[in-house]
Formats: C-alpha cells, sequence, structure tokens
C-alpha cells in the first residue's frame, strides 16, 4: 500500500519543494492548499520527480479541515507523514496594519497547525509509526519588530513541538520543527515586503530545496528542532548569548530602517 505524506500550504516554495523531497523518501503527496491550479503544477513537478501525488483543494483554517484531510488521505494509502507547512506573515507595525490580517496568520500559522496535529498523531501514535513536520522560522528566536504577530506565531510552533517531540518518545511516532530564514519562496510577497520598501539580500536568501532537503532529513531522524542553514545556525547563535533587548532592537533598527517613509 502507498506511504501517504499530507503536505499543507503546498501550492509553492517550501511546501512544494517538501512534497517533492517527499518522493525520494519513499512518500505518495497528498497536496493540500486553496489553489487548485498551483496544486497541479506542484504534483506535475512531484512526477517529473519520478513519484506521485494527490491533489486536494482545501483551506486548512476552514472547520473540519483537518478530518477531512485526513479521510482523504486514508482513501489513498498508509498516512505515514504529516506536514504542516501552511503559514503567512503580515509585515507592518502593528497598528497600520489590519487586525483581520494578523488575526487571520495566528488562525492559520497557530490554531490550524494544532488542530491538524491534534487530529492526524492519534493515527501514528495507535500504529506506532508517524513523522509530523512542523515549518517554523528562524524569526521563533528573537521578537521581530515590524513582523511581531508572525514571529510571535513561529515561537509558539517550535515550543509547541519541542514539547511535543518529548511526549512522543518511545511512542513510534515524533515531531519536528523546521526552522528556515528567509527564503525564495512566495511569503515575501504575500506579507506584503516589497510593497512597504523592505527587500531581502539575496546573499542570505536559501532555496526551498536545500531547506526541504534539510528538513525531511532531520524529521527521518526524529529531531525535535533543526535551522536550515549555517548562517541561519549563526544567526541563532549570536541571538542566544546577545542581549535580548539588543537583539530585539537591532532587528527593529534593520527592518524599519527599509521601510517608505
Amino acid at each position: 500500500m502507498s506511504r501517504i505524506a499530507v503536505v499543507t500550504g503546498a501550492s509553492a516554495g517550501i511546501g512544494a519543494a517538501l512534497a517533492v523531497r517527499l518522493v525520494k523518501a519513499g512518500y505518495e503527496p497528498l497536496l493540500l492548499a486553496r489553489r487548485a491550479d498551483k496544486l497541479k503544477e506542484v504534483a506535475a513537478r512531484v512526477e517529473a520527480a519520478g513519484g506521485k501525488a494527490h491533489v486536494e483543494a482545501l483551506d486548512v483554517t476552514a472547520p473540519g479541515a483537518a478530518k477531512k484531510a485526513l479521510e482523504a488521505a486514508k482513501k489513498k494509502g498508509d498516512v505515514e507523514v504529516l506536514v504542516n507547512n501552511a503559514g503567512r506573515g503580515v509585515y507592518g507595525a502593528f497598528v497600520e496594519t489590519s487586525l483581520e490580517d494578523q488575526l487571520g496568520s495566528m488562525d492559520l500559522n497557530m490554531r490550524a497547525l494544532v488542530e491538524f496535529t491534534g487530529v492526524f498523531l492519534p493515527e501514528f501514535v495507535s500504529r506506532k509509526r508517524g513523522y509530523v513536520l512542523n515549518v517554523a522560522s528562524t524569526a521563533a528566536y528573537q521578537a521581530n519588530p515590524w513582523q511581531c504577530v508572525y514571529s510571535a506565531t513561529k515561537a509558539f510552533v517550535v515550543n509547541f513541538t519541542e514539547g511535543l517531540a518529548i511526549e512522543l518518545e518511545g511512542t513510534g511516532a515524533s515531531a519536528t520543527a523546521l526552522c528556515p530564514g528567509p527564503t525564495r519562496s512566495e511569503f515575501f510577497d504575500v506579507a506584503g515586503y516589497e510593497k512597504k520598501g523592505m527587500k531581502i539580500p539575496r546573499s542570505v536568501i536559501m532555496s526551498a530545496e536545500a531547506v526541504a532537503d534539510i528538513g525531511v532529513r532531520a524529521m527521518l531522524r526524529h529531531k525535535a528542532v533543526v535551522i536550515a542553514g549555517v548562517q541561519n545556525k549563526a544567526g541563532q547563535l549570536v541571538t542566544k548569548l546577545a542581549p535580548r533587548a539588543i537583539t530585539t532592537r537591532v532587528v527593529g533598527m534593520i527592518f524599519r530602517g527599509s521601510r517608505k517613509r
């Protein structure tokens, strides 16, 4: 029977790259996102890589979405992997951004992730086999002025996953948090960085494929947390060693200094 890996937010970027990478690990990905046309494009990439993909257009924040996804996945084969990749950020001063958008990002980045994990994980534990891969961010490791809600949601994801990893020891199931830094994807366009004058230096941007490879390898090794890339690991170490008030102010200066006045 086919081994199924469910990937949320699979229509582009890291989610799409994870779907392709999971094929190399022997899985058939079930691609979840709202845009059916984009999912079909990713499915074609999976097939070009020698695999088979399944497509399900779904808003993961909709009521009952997690149960619907699990039911669809079980019809395809044995469900062994859940990748919670769907997420979004809102760039700008909190008081200048849409409260609806900020609350929407919290709903997607945290509540939906917990719901999907809560629905899928009992299946993994009962069969003593399965992986949960939660895509967080290096933004989890410090407060980020101008994207303070986003960084807070990613801190939640890391803390939730680290605690869950301990709880799952000895069950056959595991949980891993993948923390990428700036990655080539649609994230910055959706968050509104360019429109507000924020440009990320190309030198610090990793490819989605490199991030996906790091994430899947860490997941299969049952690592609780992995930071993608040497440069990002170094940055996290500096953040850990430096006084928090200083790192927060420095990050704020970087982001504020790039904004259009």
